[in-house]
């Protein structure tokens, strides 16, 4: 909807210059450059198209000769190396840069500076890190993600986690969004320990009771699509250890489908099989 709005901002400024106009537009632009997931898309091949679309509209004219560039990367205000910018007409993939020692502990600030240069660009830094579980908000077998209208619940349990080998294990299942009403369907992986195998016909029987939409299942993880309700999603699903083994799961979680960076998760259970 940005997207749409922004491009008949930029049809209507290109008739009609307003700054009032302009503003709008450049306020469109830069939500919409900011709000890409982490593969720089907008969530859906359409809405990818529009944001595309609407971005061309409202950069100004001139752009598209831009010639190449040379940018410098900085990291706490200190120069950390250089990239090479190529010209706007050209077709390159990634430009990478390696930052061996630049990143502290705690907090970085990291800049891409042009000197000169007055021509749109745009930069997105995607980073993945990693915490104990026991410095995570989670806990065992549950986790709440707070939220005004998103608020995600997740609750997993396998009964038992201590059994002989080929011994069936349970899974049970809890999954809940507090503002459940006007957003779409939800994931839920739930980790499986190493050599399970999942019985298709306790998901089969999940998903005829409701709330179930559709699953697949993989290596280490059940995938389950699921449809908010109120009061949540409880469902039951089996499998079978084939290996002797002390090993944990996968860890457990649930996400918006739209927006996968809200989840809530649920750490690894550990199985001893004899």
């Amino acid at each position: 909807t940005t997207a749409l709005a922004v491009e008949a901002i930029s049809r209507m400024l290109a008739r009609r210059p307003d700054p009032e106009l302009r503003d709008l537009a450049a306020g469109g632009l830069q939500y919409l450059l900011t709000h890409k997931d982490r593969y720089c898309l907008w969530y859906s091949t359409q809405a990818t198209q529009n944001a595309v679309e609407a971005i061309i509209s409202a950069l100004s004219g001139g752009e598209e000769n831009a010639p190449a560039r040379e940018a410098t990367v900085l990291v706490g205000g200190r120069p950390a190396g250089t990239l090479h910018l190529p010209a706007a007409r050209e077709v390159v993939g990634p430009v990478v840069l390696e930052l061996p020692g630049g990143l502290a502990r705690g907090g970085n600030r990291v800049e891409i500076a042009v000197p000169g240069g007055a021509a749109a660009m745009n930069a997105q830094m995607i980073a993945t890190w990693y915490i104990p579980w026991s410095e995570s908000a989670a806990t065992a077998g549950e986790n709440f993600k707070p939220g005004e209208t998103r608020a995600l619940r997740l609750k997993v349990t396998y009964d038992p986690t201590q059994s002989s080998l080929e011994g069936t294990v349970t899974a049970h299942v809890e999954a809940e969004r507090a503002g459940f009403r006007g957003y779409g369907m939800l994931l839920a992986e739930i980790g499986l320990p190493p050599g399970a195998e999942v019985d298709r016909a306790s998901l089969e029987s999940a998903r005829d009771r409701g709330g179930v939409d559709g699953y697949e299942v993989q290596p280490d993880r059940v995938v389950v699509y699921l449809w908010p309700q109120a009061g949540g999603t409880k469902f039951d699903f089996k499998f079978r250890l084939r290996y002797r083994e002390d090993a944990l799961s996968a860890p457990s979680l649930l996400y918006d489908y739209y927006n996968p960076e809200s989840r809530a998760a649920v750490p690894p259970s550990r199985f001893v099989i004899r």
